[in-house]
């Protein structure tokens, strides 16, 4: 949005002049927002110390079922990834109990009272679908849970604040006054349409925990591990069935397609092949910006890089032919088990 001139006549439609009319009330809002997003930065690096302690807490007691968040959140990262905030807050041993929890009851004579009030925000988070609904100021979006049906106000820092009303966005929202502060994402942004096939498998999940669905979900059934879990599986699938359906091809009307002149079509191939085995040293958002070559060394490593082939794998199987690529070679260069 291009700046108003303090001498051109007054957006409101005054007929004043802007500095005679909503100048003054147009920069206690730009500073409100500024200290809103200074507030959320320290909030954020507070979460990542949070994140941290809890898990090396689980780690140095050898506590059953915990396992290290597959990307681990960086101190200072304001745009975390969802599965540690997931991990971390919201997973647990069992669909009534959290790990989060434990942690406070276990090291509750070493937690400060800023501590445990980020804890208690941190309980009162769900995984919801939030839809963009508008942007009441430049600096925040009014969103509403597909799930649930709440609304909130939440700060629209990059990379969320590309998002236009009617995305949807699967994340979890932390409640600390003023904007609410978005606390992990998932790293796709859904359209409506695929957005109501997203609603529609988490609430099929809920169903078969034996919870009554109503019209609208209730947080409290949200923030059950269990159904935690399920709604990312969910967004994963329908983040992938999306992509397919994106990248199907037009009805050609039974042409096929033709192959090029046989002396170009090496050329073509070795192309695609290096386009394909160049990932594995590019940072990739959904490894948490590592590239997958670094990303093996992680504990769940393997299995989130082979899952982005087979996603890959997928997609290729759209394309002529001629120029499909054999994702073993990528396998074996990256060290993994041939398909």
């Amino acid at each position: 949005m291009a700046a108003i001139g303090r001498n051109e006549p007054c957006p409101c439609g005054s007929g004043r002049k802007y500095k005679q009319c909503c100048l003054k009330t147009a920069q206690a809002q730009a500073a409100g927002d500024r200290a809103a997003t200074r507030e959320q930065q320290a909030r954020t690096l507070h979460e990542a110390d949070l994140v941290q302690r809890i898990d090396a807490w689980a780690t140095a007691r050898g506590i059953e079922g915990w396992e290290t968040p597959p990307y681990p959140a960086l101190p200072g990262d304001p745009h975390q990834h969802i599965l540690p905030m997931w991990k971390v807050f919201m997973d647990g041993p069992s669909p009534e109990a959290t790990w989060r929890a434990a942690f406070m009851a276990d090291e509750a004579a070493t937690l400060t009272e800023v501590d445990r009030a980020a804890l208690a925000a941190q309980a009162e988070t769900w995984l919801g679908v939030w839809e963009v609904v508008d942007q009441p100021t430049p600096a925040t979006m009014r969103v509403v849970d597909r799930l649930t049906g709440a609304e909130r106000e939440v700060l629209a820092t990059p990379p969320v604040d590309v998002l236009r009303p009617g995305d949807q966005l699967v994340a979890r929202l932390v409640a600390e006054g003023g904007p609410d502060r978005i606390s992990g994402f998932f790293p796709k942004a859904f359209a409506r349409g695929d957005g109501a096939a997203l609603v529609e498998r988490v609430r099929a999940a809920v169903a078969e925990t034996g919870q009554a669905v109503g019209d609208v979900l209730t947080p409290d059934q949200l923030r059950r591990p269990d159904v935690a879990r399920a709604t990312l599986v969910a967004a994963d699938v329908c983040a992938d069935a999306a992509e397919a359906a994106a990248w199907q091809q037009p009805d050609t009307g039974g042409v096929k397609f033709s192959p090029p002149p046989p002396g170009m079509l090496p050329a073509l191939q070795a192309r695609v092949a290096q386009a394909y085995l160049a990932w594995a040293t590019e940072p990739d958002a959904d490894l948490g910006n590592r590239t997958p070559r670094a990303a093996l060394a992680l504990p769940t490593g393997p299995a989130c890089v082979e899952r982005l082939i087979r996603r890959m794998a997928r997609q290729d199987r759209l394309n002529p032919e001629h120029l499909q690529f054999d994702f073993n070679r990528l396998r074996e260069k990256l060290g993994l088990p041939l398909a």
